[in-house]
């Protein structure tokens, strides 16, 4: 039994939780276009929102979007300061295949394996 979308969102939630949880509703179903226009809309309202920042990323980077999911990341680095935020830029760079500027962010391949695959990331580097 599928639900729908609005039994997925509940109705106390602020605005910008709504969109947060519809946009993870398409994500999940692989609707990263659709995600994708919902966490803009987020952003668009709240610059900066963490959550946004980091799926909309994520949405990109499935859709083989790197280089704007390169741009999500960066930002989501820059104002949050996580490993996690550089995992995602190192895959990034790896699909771009700008080993270079990969290897600034983890110099040694090996190095970066367990994290990508702690976060679900998967590349043909290794």
């Amino acid at each position: 039994m599928t639900s729908s979308f609005k039994e997925f969102v509940p109705l106390q939630k602020s605005p910008i939780e709504k969109l947060l949880i519809s946009a993870d509703f398409f994500s999940r179903q692989k609707k990263y276009d659709e995600a994708i226009e919902v966490y803009k809309s987020v952003l668009e309202k709240e610059i900066g929102n963490r959550e946004a920042l980091k799926k909309m990323g994520e949405c990109l980077f499935f859709t083989k979007k790197f280089e704007a999911a390169l741009r999500c990341f960066e930002a989501f680095e820059k104002l949050f300061q996580t490993e996690e935020a550089k995992v995602w830029s190192y895959a990034c760079l790896v699909h771009l295949k700008r080993d270079a500027d990969a290897r600034k962010i983890f110099p040694d391949n090996k190095a970066a394996a367990p994290l990508l695959k702690e976060s679900g990331i998967e590349i043909d580097y290794y």
